[in-house]
């Protein structure tokens, strides 16, 4: 399965405590494709469902990875200096904070779909695609063996900031959907 932008973050929490590769495509990301492929004729589907799929699944497994082995990488006593930790914080943890942020947002806007509510992910998704690329400066510079992972979330992330703002899709959804649900309703 593809990974969720921000799960970069959590993959470089366990790339310094285990070194084995890790294949971001398979069986679920398969099933994920199918399902989001299936449903792109409701309103949400399509790209729209997969954003959701994976800031889910990528929020629910970073919490799983950080309560068992990831928060090692936390540990100050694993850097060789003080400052190396500090750069390890500052490249991973907006990131990981960010997605649970991203997520509850992204539920409320499941559950209110109002123009308010995608504004502020609009700011979220934003902020998290700065905090990528600055993440993906610190890695370049001083984790090396982070830079794959990330740049795909880098690049992960700012696709999905472009797609909230110029996809017609999220506009007419969470501009319009909300407005034709309230007339059924009355």
């Amino acid at each position: 399965m593809i990974m969720p932008h921000h799960f970069g973050a959590v993959l470089m929490l366990a790339t310094d405590v285990a070194h084995e590769p890790t294949n971001p495509l398979g069986l679920g990301g398969i099933v994920a494709w199918i399902v989001c492929a299936k449903r792109k004729d409701r309103s949400i589907g399509g790209w729209l469902l997969f954003y959701y799929w994976q800031i889910f699944a990528g929020a629910a497994f970073a919490a799983f990875l950080l309560t068992t082995e990831g928060y090692a990488s936390y540990m100050p006593e694993i850097h060789r200096r003080p400052l190396d930790f500090w750069l390890f914080f500052i490249s991973a943890m907006p990131s990981v904070a960010l997605l649970w942020v991203q997520a509850g947002t992204a539920l409320m806007l499941l559950c209110v779909r109002t123009w308010d509510a995608l504004q502020l992910l609009r700011y979220i998704l934003v902020a998290t695609a700065v905090f990528e690329w600055i993440a993906l400066t610190i890695d370049i510079y001083k984790f090396p063996q982070n830079v794959t992972i990330s740049a795909v979330g880098a690049v992960q992330m700012t696709a999905w900031t472009i797609y909230f703002f110029v996809s017609k899709r999220v506009e007419h959804v969470f501009k319009y959907d909300f407005f034709a649900s309230l007339i059924l309703r009355l």
